[in-house]
């Protein structure tokens, strides 16, 4: 199936009707509809420059897609098969590579990884973004380490080597990454299989 140029993550609403592909170097995100087996590219949504991620929330009514050069988080909305961008963008920390939704819809974060997604020593942050707020908006930054290379929610608390701490934000736990992999040293690479301890 042909989509747009790079495409770099994917993301499928709860009901498994429709998916939202981020294409970085075309700067849009694709729509794929989604029936048994069948996946059809119904639209191409143009979102102005390029996009790194996209995510629904939990209620499939909404996206987030990360503008990673534009320092952005912007907002779609969506009414079944319809996707449409109304230009509305959340200013995030630098250089924003994915964003990730509470399981209850209230609350995103971002992975600001700075230095245009390369390590660089200096600490960089996760945006916490209230969706239920109208219109939704960064409530807070985080500092974290080095180039977050990702933020993704964590139903109970657990740790991970080398991570930064777990923030809380209204209850919701949430674990940032680090790219250690970016630093080049082999003993702080992630390797596959690595299990939460």
């Amino acid at each position: 199936m042909d989509v747009g140029k790079q495409p770099s993550r994917l993301s499928i609403n709860k009901a498994g009707t429709l998916a939202l592909v981020a294409n970085r170097a075309d700067n849009s995100i694709s729509v794929l509809s989604i029936s048994g087996k069948e996946v059809k590219l119904i639209d191409t949504v143009p979102m102005g420059e390029p996009v790194a991620h996209v995510v629904f929330t939990p209620d499939g009514k909404r996206a987030l897609a990360a503008k990673f050069p534009g320092h952005k988080i912007a907002m779609l909305d969506v009414d079944g098969q319809k996707v449409t961008y109304g230009k509305y963008d959340m200013p995030v920390g630098l250089w924003p590579y994915n964003v990730d939704v509470a399981p209850d819809g209230s609350i995103a974060i971002t992975a600001d990884n700075g230095n245009a997604g390369g390590s660089d020593g200096h600490i960089d942050t996760v945006s916490v973004i209230d969706l239920e707020a109208t219109p939704p908006r960064v409530i807070d930054r985080v500092a974290v380490g080095d180039a977050p290379g990702g933020a993704r929610h964590q139903p109970q608390r657990r740790s991970r080597r080398r991570c930064a701490p777990a923030q809380q934000q209204r209850g919701v736990e949430f674990l940032v990454l680090q790219s250690l992999w970016q630093r080049g040293h082999p003993e702080d690479r992630w390797q596959e299989g690595d299990q939460a301890r």
